[in-house]
């Protein structure tokens, strides 16, 4: 059987999609694993194969073995930045570039599903009827007293008791000492309630909100201190960072762009005021 091949970017010459540089001009190719390698590696239990898929499929089948190597999966690749890639041992930025790109294109790893717990007082739920549920009858309430059916059975009842203690004050002659006393304690109540409402609203008084910094990605970021470092006369090199700015490049080149946050693809974020540092050449 035949292996695929590809046209070489360079002088065109069909090359075997396994192979990593052309036979004719000796152009570096990035190669796609066999499938034999592959097999053998999902059979040892090393490497994730969605990582291998998803590095060929973009193009970067060479850092198969490095991605490994670091014990790097799907899941976990949302959370690289430039820096992780360095550190792993990818030296070309083209390379980076390409992958980071990639990673911010590409969904994130879905989360297993977890079984959802039954509510055992959902309507329709199986299961042994709870004694303090509401929703339970209830024969006796206390010991031994009949509970009230409705809401209008418990009215009826208090409206009779309410008539009967009425009956009783206006007899008495203590309707007129209930009275005054009830203006007098309902006197205090309000003034002491009015003076903790204004102590309490004096307490709670909001405080001042800081101002969130404006939010830019890296790309942008990296194309306002270009821009800033060309303006005060350094040179953006291609390595994203200012050269020629002097012992004080940072106060200048932060002073140029001001402050903000940056929003790496990985999601993190951090001021430009605690990172500008490693724009300086």
């Amino acid at each position: 059987m035949s292996e695929p091949t590809k046209n070489c970017y360079n002088c065109g010459v069909s090359v075997s999609v396994y192979a990593t540089e052309c036979p004719s001009c000796g152009a570096v190719h990035d190669a796609v694993p066999r499938p034999t390698e592959t097999r053998q590696r999902s059979n040892s239990g090393t490497g994730s194969p969605k990582i291998r898929t998803w590095l060929a499929s973009i193009g970067m089948g060479i850092h198969i073995q490095t991605f490994e190597t670091n014990a790097i999966d799907y899941s976990l690749i949302h959370d690289l930045d430039d820096g992780d890639l360095k550190g792993m041992g990818i030296k070309k930025l083209g390379d980076r570039k390409r992958i980071l790109k990639a990673i911010s294109e590409s969904e994130p790893a879905k989360p297993s599903p977890t079984p959802a717990t039954r509510n055992p007082h959902a309507v329709g739920t199986s299961g042994p009827p709870n004694p303090h549920s509401p929703t339970e009858s209830n024969n006796n309430y206390g010991h031994g007293h009949p509970q009230p059916k409705s809401e209008s059975g418990k009215l009826v009842v208090l409206a009779a008791l309410m008539g009967v203690f009425l009956l009783v004050c206006f007899s008495g002659g203590l309707l007129k000492n209930i009275s005054s006393f009830s203006s007098g304690s309902s006197s205090a109540s309000s003034s002491s309630s009015s003076s903790s409402s204004s102590s309490s609203s004096r307490r709670s008084r909001p405080k001042p909100r800081k101002a969130r910094l404006p939010v830019l990605s890296s790309i942008q970021a990296q194309s306002t201190l270009r821009g800033c470092c060309n303006g005060l006369g350094g040179e953006w090199t291609g390595r994203d960072e200012c050269y020629g700015l002097g012992y004080d490049a940072e106060d200048r080149l932060l002073g140029c762009t001001g402050n903000f946050i940056i929003r790496y693809p990985s999601g993190n974020e951090r001021e430009l005021a605690h990172s500008i540092h490693q724009f300086i050449y």
